[in-house]
């Protein structure tokens, strides 16, 4: 009789069958998931997505710049209710142009089945693509497991979906990007992507500067000049309005300080602490020293990354070190955006992964593993941060539930990143081929006796 057949131990047929089983819990899980979050999603509300159709009906119905005041005020009318500005780009309205061909809510629900699709596409690629060799190399199937089960217990892409937002869009995009720099790919697959990223908001044009310390300069240049195509692009097939209403009327916006409780960055923490608004007390009213801050805090974030990862510009190409970079300028962009609304955790879905990963390989040592472990749990968790106790005295320290494990995370991968940069390279090699055999060893188990 065929030993694979009959012995269960056996490495192949043993992959065979954790891979079925990994199948099953991924359908199994994500069936609830979707009725819960697409087909009940569908006949609610989704707050953020009437700016983007209210947008492409006003561009390319009425040719009419949508960042106007009272741009909106046709489409509040027939939903009934407000809509929020529009405050991305002009380029994006391009991407969003096949919007206005229908009515609303078959716009809304093509918008929740992209959605969907980006979702799967991105468990998908994460375990096919992006970290395949640490799947491929894990201890056990257990790994694979807990991942799904963390991407779809994730309240921020829950979030996502009931907003109508774009964030698995932006995902999509920037895994795309990630593998292609991670496998030493072609100077435009590393750039149509990341374009495509800042097209849609605009900070991950930030993403530009570990090309240029992983010395991909054609890289760096294809994405601002592709950038610069689908600016002028915009500019002459879009109203000439636009840029004009954008940069008077948006543009400005990006400098304040937007205290809300949904806003988890360094910004909405500052002021939620120190300046009178309308969502909290402040713990001390100062509004002086709000802004001075919030600069001096940017500022250190942004140094601190640049500190950690400079001298990677003199290692010799690591996925790993791709890996920990990525990382650190997602955090980064995150903490010191001008908004970082809950539901964008989305986008850093990939550097929350390989924490993951790092966490269940066992190279995460001493008080890190509590501390990453506990973040991971703060970021994917839903928690009440809206709660009317939270509005007075100590307690509006908990409104930034979601902040602290950001800040988290980041230290953890500048500290990664110094590491990293720190090792000589041939000990680095010797190093992660060392670690990729005990990890191909460990993944076999034991045949069993005949």
């Amino acid at each position: 009789m065929n030993e694979a057949a009959t012995n269960p131990a056996c490495p192949v047929e043993y992959r065979r069958r954790g891979s079925k089983a990994l199948l099953w819990l991924a359908v199994f899980a994500y069936v609830p998931f979707l009725i819960a979050h697409g087909l009940e999603c569908w006949t609610q509300p989704a707050v953020d997505f009437p700016p983007l159709y209210s947008a492409t009906k006003v561009v390319f119905d009425q040719h009419l710049s949508p960042y106007r005041e009272h741009a909106f005020d046709e489409q509040a009318l027939a939903l009934g209710r407000p809509v929020p500005p529009y405050i991305y780009p002009p380029p994006s309205l391009l991407l969003f142009f096949p919007l206005h061909l229908v009515d609303y809510d078959t716009a809304k629900a093509l918008m929740l089945v992209v959605n969907h699709l980006c979702l799967l596409g991105a468990i998908a690629f994460l375990f096919g693509r992006l970290f395949r060799e640490e799947f491929l190399h894990a201890s056990s199937q257990l790994t694979a497991a807990l991942v799904i089960i963390y991407v779809l217990l994730f309240d921020p892409a829950v979030v996502t979906l009931h907003l109508g937002q774009v964030n698995f869009l932006l995902l999509i995009c920037l895994a795309f990007m990630w593998h292609a720099l991670k496998c030493n790919g072609k100077p435009l697959a590393i750039a149509i992507p990341l374009t495509l990223a800042i097209v849609i908001k605009t900070y991950p044009a930030l993403l530009v500067l570990p090309l240029l310390l992983r010395k991909r300069y054609r890289a760096a240049g294809w994405t601002i000049g592709l950038f610069i195509v689908a600016c002028a692009a915009s500019y002459f097939l879009l109203p000439h309005a636009i840029w004009n209403d954008w940069i008077v009327n948006v543009l400005p916006t990006g400098a304040g300080v937007h205290p809300g409780p949904w806003n988890q960055n360094i910004r909405a923490f500052v002021g939620r602490a120190f300046m009178p608004n309308d969502f909290n007390q402040p713990l001390v009213a100062a509004p002086a020293v709000v802004k001075p801050l919030i600069n001096l805090l940017t500022f250190a974030v942004v140094a601190t990354t640049l500190w950690a990862s400079v001298r990677c510009w003199r290692m010799p190409h690591s996925p790993r070190q791709i890996d920990i970079l990525m990382s650190l300028y997602l955090f980064m962009i995150f903490l010191i955006a001008p908004v970082s609304w809950e539901h964008h955790f989305v986008y850093l879905l990939p550097s929350l992964v390989l924490v993951l990963l790092l966490l269940l390989e066992g190279t995460v040592h001493g008080r890190w593993r509590w501390i990453t472990a506990f973040s991971l749990c703060l970021i994917a968790w839903k928690l009440p941060f809206q709660l009317p106790v939270l509005t007075s005295g100590i307690w509006t320290l908990l409104i930034s539930i979601k902040f602290y494990p950001a800040v988290a995370l980041w230290v953890f991968f500048v500290v990664q990143a110094r590491r990293l940069s720190g090792v000589p390279p041939r000990e680095q090699a010797a190093a992660s081929n060392a670690k990729t055999s005990t990890l191909a060893v460990a993944a076999q188990p034991n045949r069993r006796a005949s």
